[in-house]
């Protein structure tokens, strides 16, 4: 493929055929040649490219949704064992199931993301409590000998971010870090300015824009060049055993949030994030107090049984009134045959019938004065999620933290009660 220069100065990309031919008179030699625009080639494989990303976007979100529905329940029935009196041996099992289960969520978000297909729900954050939240997760399991150094300089300005698809990006940059550190992992939070080059920047972040670094620092031998070549490309990785999703994943939830990345080597390997500051409050989030669900009625609707068996049991554990739905079907006729509406309402988004949005619909019609709690194990990023955008709660996750979110969701209600 040449570039052919047009008389105007301008010029196209083709596919150029050609040879020498000898002349009888014995003059130079013609050169004969035809060549053919490749820009029809070019759009469609364009179009091809688009057909198939689409197509994987569609398989990552279905596998998703399914995995991490399987995920919660795994999860949530092995979290409710520590109800129960049972041998210490038992809870440690159950606990390793949970770590495992919340590990399988990991890579669920990890292809989400290397998709182009993870749904992002910013709000203001904290990236310093977050760091924190980070160190202490991995802490339990830091390899012999490694330390990790957490600082933070500041104060900091939050950050426009969803807080759990940013925590897998540092889970993801720091799990990296101590498989080849020697001695420490150094995490640090800053103010920055944007540098003029970085190897990954979104097209949304402006230069001028405020951010905030965090800047993953180890000391093992760094980045060869080979991979510096290839940081963002799917599945490639040196390491025996890897994956190679890892950095692509943190690309492809980076650029969700109009943030930029940035790769070298100093004595180690360094990664920054740079993440666009927020101009908003921070939402904090309900913490559990003891009886929490006394005198709230919850409604449930899921068509996973035993995600609403592990529901149900852990809401009733802390004292909510709770009625499970199977389906959208038989909670519209709840709904519709007059009975008495819940405090708080946990939808799952993606169902049969029309989903969570069908059920909030008639709900509203009904003049449902509560709050509502949307779930899923994928939310696709077209749909609108009305009501109370600030409660959103991706599976697989724990029965104490549906708790602490029903629980926030009802005070929510009922801070908009007194209000009026």
């Amino acid at each position: 493929v040449r570039e052919i220069a047009r008389k105007d100065g301008t010029s196209f990309a083709a596919r150029v055929w050609s040879r020498l031919e000898a002349t009888p008179s014995g003059l130079a030699p013609l050169m004969i040649g035809v060549f053919r625009s490749t820009a029809s080639e070019r759009a469609r494989m364009q179009a091809v490219w688009a057909a198939s990303q689409s197509q994987v976007e569609r398989l990552a979100t279905g596998v998703a949704h399914e995995f991490n529905n399987l995920l919660a329940a795994i999860m949530g029935h092995a979290d409710l064992i520590a109800l129960y009196d049972v041998p210490e041996a038992a809870r440690g099992h159950a606990r390793t199931i949970v770590e495992s289960a919340t590990r399988g969520a990991t890579i669920s978000a990890q292809i989400l993301a290397l998709s182009g297909s993870a749904p992002t729900r910013p709000r203001p954050t904290d990236i310093g409590a977050l760091l924190a939240e980070v160190v202490e997760l991995v802490r339990p399991r830091l390899p012999d000998g490694i330390r990790v150094a957490l600082a933070v300089e500041g104060p900091l300005p939050l950050v426009e971010a969803d807080p759990g698809q940013i925590q897998q990006v540092l889970i993801n940059l720091l799990t990296n870090a101590l498989r080849v550190a020697v001695a420490e992992v150094r995490l640090l939070a800053s103010t920055s300015s944007l540098p003029a080059q970085t190897r990954f920047r979104s097209p949304a972040l402006d230069a001028r824009q405020a951010v905030v670094r965090v800047r993953v620092r180890d000391d093992g031998p760094g980045f060869s060049a080979d991979a510096l070549e290839h940081l963002f490309t799917p599945f490639y990785s040196e390491r025996t055993g890897g994956h190679g999703i890892g950095l692509p994943a943190v690309r492809g939830l980076v650029a969700s949030h109009g943030g930029a990345v940035d790769v070298h080597n100093d004595g180690g390997a360094v990664v920054d994030v740079y993440l666009p500051a927020s101009d908003r409050p921070e939402l904090a989030l309900p913490s559990l107090q003891p009886d929490a669900g006394a005198g709230t009625t919850v409604w449930l609707v899921d068509d996973e049984s035993a995600v609403l068996e592990f529901s149900r049991i852990a809401l009733e554990a802390q004292g909510f009134t709770v009625r499970v739905f199977h389906s959208v079907r038989t909670a519209l006729a709840a709904i519709r045959g007059g009975e008495p509406l819940p405090d708080v309402a946990v939808l799952d988004v993606v169902m049969p019938e029309g989903g969570g949005p069908a059920v909030y619909q008639a709900l509203e019609e009904a003049g449902h004065a509560g709050s509502v709690l949307w779930t899923s194990g994928h939310a696709p990023s077209d749909v609108d999620l009305p009501g109370s955008a600030s409660f959103f709660l991706r599976k697989p996750y724990t029965g104490r933290t549906l708790a602490r979110l029903v629980q926030g969701a009802r005070r929510q209600a009922q801070a908009g009660d007194d209000a009026r």
